[in-house]
């Protein structure tokens, strides 16, 4: 294809626009787009990496290290407005993921969390293998609250799936102790009662427990641990429509966290 014509198709989807004096230029990308874009590029570069691993010697990763340290680089905070000391975000959500499509999931929510929630999403693979250390295991949860000192320090709620809900449930448990009443709400999704300890401490804490089609009955052991109020949600398969599935988990989010943040 000719260079004027594919320029002439990229300015018609409105991906470049050709400015007097200057030629082609990109267009910005809006923020819906900018995140999307990461979304992918954070799949992508995962899967590059898996497949360039064979090839690497140690000289290639004493050098990914030293551009990519180790502490600090588990936690992502994203927000939809810009912050200030004086004007701080009033509650916080703190998402960890056990998967690197779940820590792409929970940074795409930073565009439509209200604007008082700040998103805090936290890879936990980077911190350590979640698989490797059934049951949780208290070194976990230390380096955890340790990483998130600062964000639990104010108001904040937790939410996690799966495997991560356990390690969400194992956090909570130190956090009533080292920052008491400030953990505001806690949502676990696609996570059976807890099972992995009989040593869970009674949680003073609003939970809500969402769970796919069919698998209440698994939920109910919940009753026991929770002490405050407890609230069950049935989602929708993620298999029928992932964006209408974030879209249910955002409106919950909202609808809780909302309120606290006056």
């Amino acid at each position: 294809m000719p260079v004027r014509e594919a320029l002439r198709q990229l300015e018609a989807q409105s991906l470049l626009q050709v400015v007097m004096h200057k030629g082609a230029v990109v267009a910005p990308l809006i923020g819906e787009d900018a995140v999307d874009t990461y979304a992918l590029r954070v799949l992508l570069e995962t899967e590059a990496l898996r497949q360039s691993i064979p090839s690497l010697d140690a000289d290639d990763i004493a050098q990914a290290r030293s551009h990519d340290p180790p502490q600090g680089t588990a936690v992502h905070v994203q927000t939809r407005q810009e912050t200030t000391p004086d004007q701080p975000p009033r509650i916080r959500l703190i998402c960890l993921a056990s998967t690197r499509q779940q820590l792409a999931q929970y940074r795409t929510w930073a565009r439509t969390l209200g604007d008082p929630i700040e998103l805090v999403a936290v890879d936990v693979p980077s911190i350590a293998d979640p698989e490797q250390l059934l049951p949780i295991s208290g070194h976990l949860t230390q380096v955890l609250l340790e990483q998130l000192q600062p964000y639990l320090v104010q108001p904040h709620a937790l939410f996690a799936q799966g495997l991560g809900a356990h390690i969400a449930l194992a956090l909570i448990q130190k956090v009533q102790g080292a920052c008491p009443g400030l953990t505001r709400h806690l949502f676990v999704s696609s996570c059976d009662s807890p099972q992995f300890s009989t040593t869970h401490l009674p949680l003073h804490i609003p939970t809500t427990v969402l769970y796919p089609p069919g698998s209440l009955a698994a939920m109910l052991g919940w009753h026991r641990l929770v002490r405050r109020e407890l609230e069950l949600i049935e989602l929708p398969l993620q298999a029928v429509d992932s964006s209408l599935l974030n879209q249910r988990l955002v409106r919950i989010f909202n609808a809780h966290l909302g309120l606290l943040s006056f």
